[in-house]
């Protein structure tokens, strides 16, 4: 899926003609498929004509390739549930169009929203789909995969109401859509979309980027307060998550009764006195309704943070802490304008601005600190937040694994790139181990040095540039080595690796994840364990992988990294992409930048 395009070029003749014939052929392909599938069940019943008239639509603008058209997904999507249509504002305001959809606002069913496309909507909305998928199944709902444990330190929760599948709300998505590519592909997907593209009814600041079907940051703010404030005063309640929380559990459980509760909004805990808009829960009232009406009005006249502008709005620093008098912040408060207002406990609904490994406890994670998307779903994964779609877990490939990773920078690098030839050669996914144990002379990443590469442009630094800036940081060598544990993921840089490898790479989990998902029966998983002590050479590794017991292994795992260190990988193997600062305490600021 390509989304918005990077720039606006005229298509050849012929490529529009192509374009064209693909999409009268993706129409009548669907009507057939349509007729032929009159008789699937709802969550597998393909997409109705409308929907591939809008596809091939999608496919001669460009937001789409040929290759969405032929994946199966196109047109028979796990997806579960009914399939919507479209809401633009052009045709429907969004309150009679969720009425169309949904109903009139009713207890215990709140609208889930989302905002965005592209990326995030391919990877990650799947996932959130399967999740509340899950919470509506009494076989998931009272066991899910990886049910949240006791909080650490074993204090209770601040609020805990054991739900059955019956109990818990169920929630129906709604996607708000930037771009005309993320209607197009909800439309195919079955999803629940809204679009404000009435240009008329925008700030004026943002009609240009709308007419030229372009993203324009502020904009997601304001349409996000829009959509809320639509929300809460027709009635309807609501969760609202960044594309960037992933879940586990139930997490009604951890949350006062929307509805019936005492709290008009619980939000997200930021850290100190400040509160997260990444994921909360609001209750459909005119006093939440005007709360986001006023966050729109501030992002859209005085190009506010719509974050910030939430927390003065509630006054948030001032009643959480008397503005640092006393600590620590309240968990819940009366906001200035008379809102009550739920602080979700960091136990169970936890950012990640602080280090990189989250409590055990935790129903839903914000991936606030891991940079690029890739690695968030990465993270996600590694975190065991993942779903099982389109059988991740449950159909696992032969895989290839290793028990450690240790040395310097170079000797890691060149362990992986033997790995991942032995992977790519004998049809193998691999399965990094979770630490790396980098060894160095160097000390960990100062202040004096940050501030110093900060301020040159050069942030995070090489090892090359520590050195030749020593003089200007009080920088010295160590007389003992160093170790510096370090996660996969912020060693190697997996999204140039992903990019470079023919070798799938699941996260350092992933074994322990798909074991959740087995039922009892763990013979695809079975593994055997291969000596490197044994080995001679990558060719001889080559050969006994590629022989008996090995072969028909489902998992073999290499003992030792020392001696894998020895050998020479292939002419034409893949080099491993390092991130830039290895050699020093991992943190929210020397993750792979």
């Amino acid at each position: 899926m390509r989304g918005l395009p990077e720039q606006r070029t005229s298509q050849p003749s012929r490529r529009r003609h192509v374009l064209a014939c693909a999409g009268i052929i993706s129409l009548a392909f669907g009507l057939l498929l349509t007729i032929s599938g009159a008789d699937d069940a709802p969550e597998t019943r393909p997409a109705t004509p409308w929907q591939w008239v809008s596809a091939g639509a999608a496919l001669m603008r460009q937001e789409i390739d040929i290759t969405d058209l032929l994946d199966v997904h196109a047109w028979r999507l796990s997806i579960p549930g009914h399939r919507y249509a479209q809401g633009r504002a052009t045709q429907v305001d969004m309150v009679s169009f969720l009425e169309s959809q949904v109903g009139r606002p009713r207890k215990g069913r709140p609208i889930w929203t989302v905002i965005g496309g592209g990326f995030y909507l391919r990877e990650v909305v799947p996932q959130l789909v399967a999740y509340l998928d899950a919470l509506k199944r009494p076989d998931r709902t009272d066991s899910f995969k990886r049910p949240p444990g006791p909080k650490l330190g074993g204090e209770p929760d601040q609020v805990f109401r054991k739900l059955s599948a019956a109990d818990t709300p169920r929630p129906s998505l709604l996607v708000l859509c930037l771009d005309e590519a993320c209607m197009s592909t909800c439309a195919l997907s079955g999803l629940m979309c809204y679009i404000f593209d009435k240009i008329e009814d925008l700030p004026e600041r943002y009609r240009e980027s709308r007419r030229n079907n372009e993203i324009e940051y502020r904009s997601i703010g304001w349409q996000k307060s829009r959509a809320l404030s639509d929300l809460a005063r027709a009635g309807y309640s609501a969760i609202c998550s960044d594309l960037d929380v992933f879940f586990q559990g139930n997490i009604f459980e951890y949350l006062h009764d929307i509805d019936n509760g005492r709290f008009d909004i619980q939000m997200q805990d930021e850290g100190g006195d400040s509160l997260n808009i990444g994921f909360f829960a609001q209750r459909g009232t005119e006093a939440v309704a005007d709360l986001w009406q006023s966050i729109a009005h501030q992002v859209s006249e005085d190009d506010a943070w719509d974050q910030p502008a939430v927390n003065e709005y509630l006054g948030a620093a001032e009643l959480r802490t008397g503005n640092h008098t006393f600590w620590p912040p309240l968990s819940s408060f009366t906001g200035l304008t008379g809102l009550q207002v739920y602080v979700i406990d960091k136990a169970r609904v936890w950012g990640r601005t602080m280090g990189w490994t989250p409590p055990a406890s935790v129903v839903a994670l914000h991936l606030t600190c891991t940079g690029k998307k890739e690695l968030k779903v990465y993270d996600a994964k590694e975190s065991a937040f993942w779903q099982d779609v389109d059988h991740y877990y449950t159909d696992p490939p032969r895989i290839l694994t290793i028990g450690a990773l240790a040395g310097d920078g170079e000797a890691v690098s060149r362990q992986l790139k033997v790995m991942l030839a032995l992977a790519n050669a004998t049809d193998r996914a691999f399965v990094p181990p979770s630490q790396i144990y980098i060894t160095s002379d160097l000390p960990g990443l100062s202040d004096a040095e940050f501030h110093h590469f900060e301020k040159a442009g050069k942030w995070p630094p090489t090892r090359a540039q520590r050195l030749a800036d020593a003089d200007k940081t009080d920088f010295e060598l160590l007389k003992k080595p160093a170790v510096y544990h370090r996660r996969f993921a912020s060693t190697v840089d997996i999204v140039k690796l992903f990019n470079q490898s023919a070798v799938t790479i699941f996260e350092p989990s992933y074994l322990r994840n798909a074991l959740h998902y087995s039922d009892g029966d763990a013979s695809r998983l079975r593994q055997r364990h291969l000596d490197s002590m044994l080995l001679h050479s990558y060719q001889h590794t080559l050969e006994t992988l590629s022989s008996e017991p090995y072969l028909s292994a489902p998992v073999v795992t290499i003992m030792d990294h020392n001696n894998i260190d020895r050998f020479e990988a292939p002419e034409g193997a893949t080099d491993v992409p390092m991130c830039r600062a290895i050699e020093t305490v991992q943190g929210c600021g020397t993750l792979c930048l």
